[in-house]
């Protein structure tokens, strides 16, 4: 079962509006933190008040992201 996304009002993620160098090629938030990956392999991670938290550079577009364990 696929778990379901959290529901927010557009007012509390305004701040979720954020540049990345190309195109984004995938999206993953949750409760803590959002984590978008772009066309020429970046990956961006901010926590939900709008810090960035990390970010890595791939070999390749990110496509989608896969997780494990929490």
């Amino acid at each position: 079962m696929m778990e379901q996304p959290p529901l927010r009002e557009l007012r509390d993620v305004a701040w979720f509006e954020r540049t990345m160098e190309a195109g984004v090629g995938a999206l993953y938030l949750n409760q803590n933190q959002l984590i978008a990956g772009d066309w020429d392999g970046k990956i961006n991670c901010w926590n939900l008040d709008g810090q960035g938290i990390w970010s890595a550079q791939t070999s390749n577009r990110v496509s989608g992201f896969a997780r494990g364990g929490e």
